[in-house]
């Protein structure tokens, strides 16, 4: 132990500088979550127009579902927020999202000061001659710069005994090293290309993130609308069974004073039976979707649901298809992905290219060193000073040659890929388009109908109460109510979700950070400034 202890204040006292190094490039601490959360943060206020709203979300924890409320009453609004709050898929998505932003802390600590230090300690006995102790400490830091060279610094302290505290012998030596490459391998991207891509990778995982939530955004809503059209159908199958009820008792009435034959009995009481089977299945149906619903929510299953009757309003959408199709190219967050993407498969080829010129380096090293002094502080210490130029010249570049052709057919197929995608979205905006025009039509379509047949249903009631009908004609226009109504509010929730799902196609959808859906404004497109410039 004096041995150890006459050690290591010395040589601790002799590289102070390497200490220094050491608690400059690695003296920094903090809490990792905060510091991944500040990364996202940073990158979100870049990337996305509702860059808060995004964060919020990635940076929620899933609610606990031991504290969930005992029984809810959903609107749609409600719904929202408690998918967002307790869904486990998403929840898996700001993990992933998470795991982007420790992965930019990782690539940013490879840039900073690499800090190493080793020390050691070696006892040996022999049985003949003198036992000796050797003991040594190192420690050495090492920083790139920022056109792909290093800097590095480094610290020993050796110490020898033989015979004890007399006659230990010390080496010290301390130096400064600097190495910059000239052609191969210079350059910010050669040597921050990590860094590089990992801040990109995170800027597509937070345009990703945005989008899941938008896509989650409507299941959640397309789940929530086939709730209320379940429930708006199970309305209109009670009013049904109520009016085929009614219609079996007025049969048998009339049949009794022989106004009406045996056959209008029989016909009104299979109706009744009918309406009340389906109303049997509408229910279960509905059970099953709010149980279905919970499961996808994240939710326990036990706990009482019930949904609101809001059927969604059937709201005009005041863009044109030429203008959706502008908006979509310009906004869409995954197409500027693809476009970024195809920027790295660029720089790649760069990088390729960069590695099949020659390895030209310059070098520079200033140091000192003491030999078999009697202390680490003590003995002459003669300065070193070295420079010079290295220039490596490979004969067999196959490898680098079939990596820039690599990279050469990556490039083209982003290129490709871009191309194809832009085309991809102008079919489905107009597809998207269309097909919402038609719902537009439906929806109108289906409310006359229920006009129409709510007209013949009451003529046809009214004509059989007077005995001029036989109940048929009732029997079949109420079933035609019924369907006409079911239609009505099929078509103005398909409607809905089409217009969702268009402007989240344009790129005109946001979610807030509670989950609730944001229609954003248009902006103003060029050649729509060219026009009012003209004007």
């Amino acid at each position: 132990m004096a041995t150890l202890r006459f050690i290591l204040l010395p040589v601790c006292m002799v590289t102070t500088f390497g200490l220094t190094l050491l608690l400059a490039g690695c003296g920094t601490l903090g809490t990792p979550d905060a510091a991944v959360h500040e990364v996202i943060r940073d990158q979100a206020f870049l990337t996305l127009p509702q860059a808060s709203n995004a964060l919020k979300a990635a940076t929620a924890e899933i609610g606990d579902t031991h504290k969930a409320p005992s029984s809810l009453d959903l609107d749609l609004n409600a719904a929202l927020r408690l998918a967002t709050q307790y869904s486990r898929a998403l929840q898996t998505r700001r993990e992933e999202l998470y795991l982007s932003g420790l992965d930019v802390l990782a690539a940013v600590r490879e840039f900073e000061p690499q800090c190493a230090g080793t020390l050691d300690y070696v006892m040996a006995e022999k049985k003949t001659g003198s036992d000796k102790s050797l003991g040594g400490l190192e420690l050495s830091t090492s920083v790139p710069l920022p056109f792909g060279g290093s800097l590095a610094a480094k610290g020993t302290s050796l110490a020898a005994s033989s015979n004890g505290l007399n006659s230990a012998n010390y080496d010290t030596a301390a130096a400064i090293e600097v190495r910059q490459p000239l052609l191969a391998g210079a350059g910010y991207e050669n040597s921050h290309d990590a860094l590089i891509q990992a801040n990109r990778n995170l800027v597509y995982s937070l345009r990703s993130f945005a989008l899941d939530r938008q896509d989650f955004a409507i299941g959640v809503i397309q789940k929530y609308y086939g709730l209320v059209i379940q429930k708006a159908v199970l309305e209109n199958t009670r009013m049904n069974v109520q009016q085929s009820t009614y219609l079996r008792q007025r049969s048998e009435a009339l049949f009794k004073i022989r106004r009406a034959p045996s056959i209008d009995v029989l016909r009104s009481q299979q109706q009744e039976l009918t309406a009340r089977n389906t109303l049997s299945l509408n229910e279960s149906a509905l059970q099953i979707g709010l149980s279905r619903f919970l499961v996808e929510a994240g939710l326990p299953v036990d706990i009482p649901l019930k949904t609101g009757a809001d059927i969604p309003a059937k709201k005009p959408l005041s863009l044109d298809q030429t203008s959706c199709i502008q908006l979509a190219l310009t906004q869409r967050l995954d197409l500027k992905t693809m476009a970024e993407k195809r920027d790295d498969s660029q720089r790649r080829l760069r990088l390729a290219r960069n590695l099949l010129l020659p390895e030209l380096d310059l070098y520079g090293k200033a140091g000192t060193r003491a030999k078999d002094a009697d202390s680490p502080a003590s003995g002459e210490f003669t300065p070193d000073y070295v420079a010079g130029v290295t220039l490596e010249l490979p004969l067999d570049k196959r490898a680098e040659r079939d990596a820039i052709r690599r990279s050469t057919f990556e490039c083209d197929a982003a290129e490709r890929a871009v191309a194809e995608k832009e085309d991809l979205i102008r079919v489905e905006i107009s597809d998207s388009f269309s097909k919402l025009l038609a719902l537009s039509e439906t929806v109108e379509i289906n409310k006359r109908n229920i006009e129409i047949t709510k007209k013949r249903s009451d003529f046809a009631t009214y004509r059989f109460k007077n005995g001029d009908l036989s109940n048929r004609d009732v029997v079949e226009a109420q079933n035609d109510l019924l369907s006409a109504r079911n239609a009505h509010v099929r078509a103005l929730a398909q409607y809905e979700q089409q217009r969702l799902q268009l402007l989240r196609d344009v790129g005109l959808l946001d979610v807030d950070a509670d989950g609730t859906l944001i229609e954003l404004p248009p902006p103003v497109l060029e050649n729509h400034k060219a026009t009012a410039r003209s004007n």
